[in-house]
């Protein structure tokens, strides 16, 4: 909370002239005679008293004595003083203008006094060449109030700045409108504040935040090491404070950003051996990025060891969806697909809206695929589609339940499934894959033309080097199979031409089906030569 003291010192300050969009109709104040000496110029009466004062910079300063007056009479005595047309927004209610002031300011600017005396009354003003307009915020080039508002502190806190520089409140100015510029995204903006408070104001209480919001700008800017710079300066700094535990899970989580699994590790561990019950939201946070980082180094075993540790010491209701979720997915990791399945399923069952009920049902149904249990399997993925149909995995179930009509050699049903997947999902990462498997689909129940038509637009493609020598592969199967062996010759011979080490594990079988090229077409030495894999690439 803002103390009282700073708000009052806020307050008394003027602001900057803010850029100016107003609106409606504005009428002239009637100008009074102007009165006054040369060097100290004014109007004074028993209850209005207003005097200027010429600096050697060119400034004005006034010195205002208002003990009863409208706030339409200051404007007129002030637009006198001032030889400045003044002018208010027709908008401007007139019980305003009515009402009573009383102000008194010593060597102020023009600004600082319309600031105090207008803003008490719910008013702004824009000063423009020589004139002063008088109106609402609403009418300035502002989008909302709330906005409007923000640019008003921000100009506040950097005039406490300038004027007070020896206010004991400060820090508290520099400290909020770095809060300030993190919340809007301007985390340079942000750094420059804090990093005052850290060099101007070290024995401050607000030193130490200031230090770990100086991090925190760094990490959204993805600046890791600075970011880490500034927390291990407050661990060397604040050796027991509070916050330490929350410090150093920031910086874990950096090195877990980074893709440093085992430092993340390292520092996690830490937190669990050194802050035991100081925090307990710190404890699970540690515990829950311990196992996923793990997860994250492919070291599925620690991690499951680590999320069932974590599910019987903190059994945290927050958390506790993902962790039996991970525990699953860590079993089907490392290939225990019927324990995997037992958690999915208890998952699905125990409850079914939570945040991960739509990956566990797929993994339910992935477990089934991967026991060679297909009938089991195609009907999970079918249940996950009718209760899921708008997941992002809604894809993937789709295509799998074709493959597993496929690998039961139920081809009509697989390419039907697949045709449906191609039209459900046209722009899924899935649908090549659902149309190359369409096309072995094709090939199996010898639909030898429908299968090269597909294999072919790969070969065209080649934007996928595995299946475009698979696809090559395929076209000149399809053409032997029809008994073009010509023109299957010519296919086998273009593999062995392609420079992709991946071709190579097709070298025996091509080397066969050319053998049994030349053999079909009565060349009966090369059919041998190619046999004992001695035909020559063509081009050699």
């Amino acid at each position: 909370m803002r103390s009282n003291s700073l708000a009052s010192i806020l307050i008394m300050m003027g602001l900057m002239t803010l850029p100016a969009r107003p609106g409606g109709n504005a009428a002239p104040l009637p100008q009074p005679a102007h009165s006054g000496v040369d060097g100290l110029a004014g109007v004074e009466s028993e209850i209005l008293s207003i005097t200027t004062e010429p600096t050697d910079y060119g400034v004005v300063l006034y010195t205002v004595t208002v003990s009863r007056s409208t706030v339409l009479e200051f404007l007129k005595t002030l637009s006198n003083v001032c030889s400045m047309k003044l002018t208010v927004d027709d908008d401007v209610d007139t019980s305003i203008l009515s009402s009573y002031v009383t102000v008194y300011l010593e060597k102020a600017p023009l600004e600082d006094i319309l600031e105090i005396v207008l803003g008490s009354k719910g008013l702004e003003h824009i000063i423009k060449n020589d004139e002063v307009l008088v109106t609402f915020p609403a009418k300035l080039s502002f989008d909302s109030a709330l906005e409007y508002l923000k640019e008003k502190a921000v100009q506040l806190y950097q005039k406490a700045q300038i004027k007070y520089p020896n206010c004991p409140l400060l820090t508290k100015a520099y400290f909020d409108l770095g809060n300030y510029y993190f919340n809007t995204g301007s985390h340079l903006l942000a750094i420059q504040e804090f990093q005052t408070i850290v060099d101007t104001y070290p024995n401050d209480e607000l030193t130490r935040l200031a230090l770990i919001n100086i991090a925190k700008c760094y990490e959204k800017l993805s600046d890791f090491e600075n970011a880490r710079y500034f927390y291990f300066r407050f661990i060397d700094t604040y050796r027991r404070d509070e916050l330490l535990g929350e410090v150093y899970l920031s910086i874990g989580d950096t090195w877990y950003i980074q893709g440093e699994y085992s430092k993340a590790i390292s520092i996690y561990k830490k937190i669990l051996d050194a802050f035991s019950g100081d925090n307990p939201e710190i404890l699970v946070l540690a515990h829950l990025q311990l196992s996923r980082s793990y997860q994250r180094l492919g070291d599925f075993k620690e991690a499951l060891d680590a999320f069932l540790v974590m599910k019987k010491k903190y059994p945290s209701e927050k958390y506790r969806s993902e962790v039996e979720y991970q525990i699953g997915n860590c079993m089907y990791q490392i290939g225990n697909y019927e324990e995997a399945a037992g958690v999915f399923g208890n998952l699905i069952v125990t409850e079914p809206t939570n945040p991960m009920a739509d990956d566990a049902f797929c993994r339910f149904a992935d477990c089934s695929y991967m026991q060679g249990d297909y009938f089991g399997a195609i009907q999970a993925y079918k249940g996950f589609l009718a209760s899921f149909p708008d997941s992002k995995l809604a894809p993937r179930a789709h295509y799998y339940m074709g493959k597993c009509f496929q690998r039961l050699q139920v081809y009509n049903a697989a390419i039907k499934v697949f045709l449906e997947g191609l039209k459900k999902y046209s722009t899924s990462p899935y649908r090549k894959a659902m149309e190359f498997d369409m096309g072995l689909a094709f090939l199996e129940k010898e639909d030898f033309r429908h299968a090269y038509e597909i294999f072919m637009q790969y070969t065209v493609d080649g934007s996928d080097k595995h299946s475009l020598v698979e696809a090559n592969f395929y076209v000149a199967e399809c053409l032997f199979n029809e008994n073009k062996y010509n023109e299957a010759l010519s296919a086998y011979n273009k593999m062995l031409a392609l420079d992709l080490a991946i071709g190579e594990m097709y070298q025996g079988r091509i080397y066969k089906r050319i053998g049994d090229c030349y053999k079909e077409l009565g060349q009966i030495d090369k059919s041998i030569l190619a046999y004992q894999g001695k035909v020559q690439q063509p081009g050699l």
